[in-house]
């Protein structure tokens, strides 16, 4: 263990409620985030899943915090600025920071500590949050449209609780500047006072509900401007950038351009709009109606953020292997066995869907190759369907062993923002998304999840995302575009991908707390 800021641990033998843990110890608090470690041990008694244990996606466990111990700290950068604002509960301190990718290297390298062994994951305190999709300025794209918040937005955390709900176990790690007895003595106190935690069950579709698991034809039926059903007419209207129109018109721009030879293959988004809702009732809704393997709670001072993102972005471990998990190709689940058997057929077999899938693999490993050790980036899986509660998804897994002198924050760096939201060739694909587009995706297409001391981190692609200012529900959406595809299709699956979130939106509204009852 480093002598500097070595980790105390705690250790209980049981794993209270998620959301009692999270009232009670980090809700309201300065930078507070909520990273769900739930799924992958709902799969554990699901018959209808086909991933092993050792696959299965997610944070590993719960991680929650917030940045109000005595070395926490909020950071929020603007990329045009080059502006870094770094908040603690008394004070805040303003810098210019060129480049934020090289400001965490250098902390992380200036604070690194050696993780005890037997914590899972070998998560350890670091920064948690996410980097917004304009970072790309940073990263080989241009500094074009400026997102309406933070470009970065990290907290540092000093302690951490992590709720292993594999092994049934709650860890309370801290900083040795940060492990008072005092804190020790309210996290006891709240794991005594929180009911303990019953994993919920597996749930199929048919008991999600239809708006949760929408089929194409629904969505272009019900489509009235990208995703706007009668559930969400007035007073909670929905705003999309670009109306079914303005989108058809955009594919039909993207597909010249692949055409002309400019690109591949390029990944069109737009964003929707509506009233706010509470940030931490919509998680609560989120988890209950479409689980996913990276959901989390960001509840930040300029937004809050509420993801129940499928994909991996980039894993890091001690070893230094660094992975990535491009979904590429999507299909919902079916409560009717054979229809589900033939949706999943359909995605393993659909040549399209393997083209899109095939060209982020030939991309990613071009990514990683900038990082990582001659020789050793391999393609473990190629086009494997993975079966989840609610969709059948398309996935493959790239990985390689970082080079010597590479950190983790190198690694994403050299992928970032994920190929998976941008198209291939990336730079060029880039450029021609921030014409067609015509805005900033902000937080959306970027990263969430952590970075630890130790030098270990894993971040999530942020879609399947709302981000909750003071008046405003932003949520992007959109899909590949290639030669072949069918404006029709394309508009539905992108009405389709924004549905779950819509749906918990509206179930948010409802007057009696979502939590425990959706």
């Amino acid at each position: 263990m480093s002598a500097r800021n070595p980790i105390v641990v705690r250790r209980w033998d049981a794993v209270p409620d998620p959301a009692a843990a999270y009232d009670a110890l980090f809700a309201g608090r300065l930078g507070a985030f909520w990273l769900d470690g739930e799924y992958s041990a709902v799969l554990d008694g699901d018959p209808m899943s086909t991933l092993a244990a050792d696959d299965r996606p997610g944070w590993g466990c719960s991680i929650l915090g917030a940045a109000d111990g005595p070395l926490g700290e909020f950071l929020s950068y603007d990329v045009e600025t080059g502006t870094l604002a770094v908040r603690t509960a008394q004070t805040t301190r303003t810098y210019r920071v060129a480049d934020i990718f090289s400001y965490l290297n250098e902390q992380i390298a200036a604070r690194h500590i050696t993780a005890p062994c037997g914590i899972p994951g070998d998560i350890a305190p670091g920064y948690v949050g996410y980097l917004g999709y304009e970072l790309k300025a940073l990263t080989g794209g241009r500094a074009v449209h400026r997102s309406p918040f933070p470009d970065a937005a990290l907290t540092f955390a000093d302690r951490l609780l992590l709720l292993d709900h594999h092994s049934g176990a709650t860890y309370a790690l801290a900083l040795t500047g940060s492990a008072s007895e005092t804190w020790f003595a309210r996290v006891e106190r709240a794991l005594a006072d929180a009911p303990t935690r019953h994993v919920r069950g597996p749930r199929s579709p048919s008991q999600l509900g239809p708006a949760s698991v929408p089929t194409r034809q629904d969505a272009v039926v019900r489509l009235a401007a990208l995703a706007v059903t009668e559930e969400f007419s007035s007073p909670y209207p929905v705003t999309p950038r670009h109306d079914a129109a303005a989108y058809r018109a955009r594919i039909e721009e993207c597909r010249r351009d692949i055409a002309a030879g400019d690109a591949y293959e390029l990944c069109l988004t737009t964003m929707l709009t509506t009233p706010r809702v509470d940030p931490l009732r919509l998680f609560h809704t989120v988890r209950a109606v479409t689980p996913a393997p990276y959901a989390a709670l960001l509840e930040f001072p300029d937004a809050a953020v509420v993801c129940a993102s499928p994909e991996l972005f980039c894993t890091v471990d001690a070893a230094g292997w660094v992975t990535s998990g491009p979904i590429k190709g999507t299909r919902r689940r079916s409560a009717d066995p054979l229809v589900d058997a033939a949706l999943r057929r359909d995605l393993a077999t659909c040549a399209k869907d393997r083209a899109e899938n095939v060209m982020i693999v030939d991309l990613l490993r071009n990514d990683l190759g900038r990082v990582c050790r001659p020789g050793t980036i391999d393609v473990s899986r190629l086009c494997a369907v993975e079966t989840y509660p609610t969709v059948h998804q398309l996935v493959s897994t790239i990985r390689g062993r970082l080079n010597p002198d590479a950190s983790a924050i190198d690694a994403v760096r050299a992928a970032f923002p994920p190929g998976s939201m941008t198209g291939a060739p990336k730079i060029r694909s880039m450029e021609i998304l921030d014409a067609r587009e015509g805005g900033p995706r902000g937080v959306y297409s970027g990263a969430l999840g952590w970075f630890s001391l130790t030098g270990t981190a894993r971040l999530a692609v942020v879609i399947r995302t709302a981000v909750i200012d003071a008046d405003t529900v932003h949520i992007g959406t959109g899909g590949a575009i290639t030669i072949d595809s069918d404006p029709d299709a394309e508009i539905a699956e992108t009405a389709a991908k924004a549905a779950g979130m819509l749906h918990a939106i509206r179930l948010s509204r409802r007057p009696a707390a979502p939590y425990g009852s959706v």
